[in-house]
């Protein structure tokens, strides 16, 4: 199991975010990155990663606010009684 969906992983292929460091680092209890567990998140190459438990993946905090938005319904406008 993953936090981001199949079409969400390739949606994020499209955007501008940096590919500096990895969106997503996964297995992170069974590697280096084990300390995370404990306090949330840690810091790799200068980015900060937020710990998902129930993933047990660190995600990049740029992305997680980028799927987050992207998961949010998307409003619809009405313009003097119509629909946009």
């Amino acid at each position: 199991m993953a936090y981001l969906t199949d079409a969400e992983a390739t949606e994020l292929q499209n955007t501008k975010l940096s590919r500096n460091t990895p969106f997503i680092i996964q297995g992170a209890s069974s590697s280096q990155f084990s300390i995370a567990r404990h306090y949330g998140g840690c810091k790799y190459r200068g980015r900060l990663y937020i710990y998902i438990p129930t993933t047990d993946e660190l995600i990049r905090d740029d992305v997680l606010k980028w799927a987050t938005s992207s998961r949010k319904p998307k409003k619809i406008k009405e313009v003097q009684g119509g629909l946009l």
